[in-house]
């Protein structure tokens, strides 16, 4: 047969390795079968030629842009699907049980023998079977290429995903989309956009400062998914609506309780594109019913559960995107049942979150149902089970590093590695800044411990917790229940005493980097820190985002002039922002050091901070300058911060840490491991 498309694909990859832009050394097992295809001018080819070259030039239709070639128009050499479960025991077949790749072969002893090359394959002798990993799916294709094999469709689909979305999943080469924008597309960016044109339901989990905004953006329009619903959080509305309207021209509506009476109309009548709601808006706006159901039948018979009816407002958009996504990953939630309603039946369905994983595997899952991805992960339930355990044990080796890991440690890193490559190939894509911004200033951490000036005051407040914990006994579920309400302020009241206790320290720092002209941003837990600090710092043009200051609720217009005052105005040299107002999507690159007063509980509530300054538009190094109470629950709890990478780095191919337990602090407190240094 003649394959003349392909046959061009082949002319157009070997300009590939003549340029240079591929390593001749990726294809050293393939250079004979690719030579004596090459000689044959006409593009005559057997079938099972034609497929083994379309399956090793795949994995290259990016690269292959590069050299003006559009791998995408070469029609696709798919092999027969037939089912493995009633091929004859002589067939060499190759399955996908959703985890990993099932390989049965005829008794073929160099086969046997080639198989057995291919790293972290497995036999069991009791099915006679063997099981390959996601993560040589190279080099299975390779092994099956040129033998007789049937390849179920499952397995076929997760070989030509993970050649193909694995490699865009992480790759920083520009792609020219044709969009009409007003702005240009980082490279990273273009890659990102064609990940959704290609998949439509995605998680786009870049790390933080990146751009995911313009992702999710880009991928609504290169999918027509419009009219599109934009949910986010409620301090992020306006910048939304701003970034919509700075890179397209589409008609923008925030939605609000002035405007809800109009939004049917609106949207039937084409005069709005795009309309954006936070997070309780979906509820007020959406939802028309709350409904406790009781479970009438099996194990959790008498349990109950509410239900969301929706008033079918949701049914008009054809798109959806949700910002910050993380902040919707429990299931058990309204806010989750409500927005999951919200995404149900569109044509593109994008959430947008550079934290992925906060707690455990449940937040992960929680994304992949709501992209109505989670059953070709098993189900939430199997889903959960299986990295919960992984959780709990992969995490626990982290204060091994160096060591040899043991056979069952490799496994469950090889578990994990499957996931990440799974994830990547069917709806996941992350890159990180050193990959893709090569020119982004670096960022640096420094710890500040500073005694505290108010030292006896916060040190009363510290044993009178330790006896307050005493008090309520040893029981775990007496620890818990108190943890919610009493102890929560007692903790509080410590934090807040320890930046009361540093604010001299502080201000002394802040007035020496504004004489060298430098802006600043001070994070900050409490709103009642930010007013104080305010207070202390009036002089140099303070401006800040929060929760409620001078006794009022910031509301979107004051944050957006904030912001605009700081980027723009000589005369305002600090920010003073809260992890939860200004944590999350705002950019304030004209400073390039950040003063964290008070810690979050997460690694992910210091990485957004962090990143509000150490992101696109940077041009400085940025500085980050962690003040801790010198004896304070202050340095236990960065400890803690800084302790957990490993689950999420391995699963996703990220590096933001998972989460900071409280328990695990009040624990340390009540055994006297975070006691204050006695002064003589």
């Amino acid at each position: 047969m003649q394959y003349h498309e392909l046959n061009d694909a082949l002319n157009a990859f070997r300009e590939l390795f003549k340029r240079q832009i591929a390593p001749l050394n990726d294809i050293k097992h393939s250079l004979d079968f690719l030579k004596q295809i090459a000689e044959r001018r006409n593009g005559e080819m057997t079938f099972n030629e034609a497929f083994r070259l379309y399956q090793i030039i795949k994995p290259y239709s990016l690269k292959l842009r590069m050299v003006g070639f559009d791998f995408d128009k070469v029609p696709q050499v798919k092999m027969e699907v037939k089912a493995p479960a009633i091929r004859p025991n002589e067939a060499n077949v190759i399955g996908y049980d959703g985890n990993q790749y099932v390989v049965k072969l005829k008794y073929d002893l160099p086969l046997i023998e080639k198989i057995k090359t291919i790293k972290g394959r497995t036999y069991n002798a009791e099915n006679r079977v063997w099981y390959v990993p996601l993560t040589s799916t190279k080099e299975l294709k390779e092994f099956a290429t040129g033998n007789d094999f049937d390849i179920g469709e499952a397995a076929l689909k997760m070989m030509t995903d993970a050649s193909d979305n694995l490699e865009m999943s992480y790759s920083a080469e520009y792609i020219e989309l044709g969009l009409p924008v007003k702005k240009e597309f980082y490279p990273f960016q273009t890659v990102g956009i064609d990940y959704v044109r290609k998949n439509k339901d995605v998680i786009i989990g870049d790390q933080m400062g990146l751009g995911k905004t313009i992702q999710g953006i880009g991928g609504i329009l290169i999918t027509n998914a419009f009219p599109c619903l934009v949910i986010c959080p409620k301090s992020l509305r306006l910048n939304w609506k701003d970034e919509w309207e700075a890179w397209t021209n589409k008609r923008v509506m925030v939605l609000s309780h002035k405007n809800i009476g109009q939004l049917k109309h609106v949207l039937e009548q084409r005069l709005i594109d795009v309309v954006v709601v936070n997070y309780d808006g979906v509820n007020t706006f959406f939802v028309d019913e709350i409904k406790e159901v009781e479970i009438t039948k099996g194990e959790r018979e008498g349990a109950k559960y509410k239900k969301v009816f929706t008033n079918g407002l949701e049914k008009l958009f054809k798109g959806a995107i949700l910002d910050e996504a993380h902040n919707a990953r429990n299931k058990k939630l309204v806010r989750f049942k409500s927005i999951k309603k919200c995404f149900e039946d569109k044509t593109t369905k994008i959430c947008l979150t550079g934290t992925p994983v906060v707690k455990g595997p449940q937040d992960l899952a929680a994304l992949l149902d709501l992209v109505g991805k989670i059953e070709e992960f098993g189900g939430h339930y199997k889903f959960t089970k299986q990295f919960k355990d992984l959780d709990k044990k992969f995490l626990s080796m982290s204060n091994k590093e160096g060591a040899p890991l043991s056979r069952k440690e490799a496994m469950m890193a090889t578990e994990l590695k499957n996931l990440n490559i799974k994830l990547r190939s069917t709806c996941f894509i992350r890159r990180e800044k050193y990959q893709v911004l090569k020119d982004l200033p670096e960022k640096f951490r420094k710890i500040i411990r500073v005694p505290l000036e108010n030292k006896k005051e916060y040190d009363h407040a510290y044993f009178s917790l330790q006896s307050y914990l005493s008090h309520i006994g040893s029981s775990d579920e007496k620890l818990y229940a108190a943890q919610q309400a009493e102890m929560l302020v007692k903790v509080g009241i410590l934090k807040q005493l320890s930046s009361k206790g540093k604010v001299e320290a502080i201000k002394e720092f802040a007035d020496e980097l504004i004489e060298q002209g430098e802006k600043i941003i001070m994070v900050c837990w409490y709103n009642d820190t930010v007013q104080f600090l305010k207070d202390k710092l009036i002089k140099h043009g303070v401006v800040t985002i929060s929760g409620r200051i001078d006794g009022r609720e910031m509301k979107d217009e004051d944050i957006q002039e904030a912001k605009r005052k700081f980027m723009n105005d000589p005369a305002v040299k600090i920010i003073i922002i809260t992890y939860k107002k200004g944590g999350e999507g705002h950019t304030l690159t004209a400073a390039s050091k950040v003063l964290i007063v008070e810690l979050g509980w997460t690694y992910k509530d210091q990485g957004q901070v962090e990143d509000r300054a150490h992101r696109i538009g940077a041009k400085f190094e940025v500085e980050c300058f962690y003040f801790l109470g010198q004896d304070t629950i202050d340095e236990h709890i960065y400890n803690i911060i800084n302790s957990r990478m490993l689950l999420e780095k391995e699963a996703t191919g990220g590096n933001e840490q998972i989460n900071t337990t409280f328990s695990s602090l009040i624990k340390k407190i009540k055994e006297g491991e975070t006691q204050p240094q006695q002064e003589v």
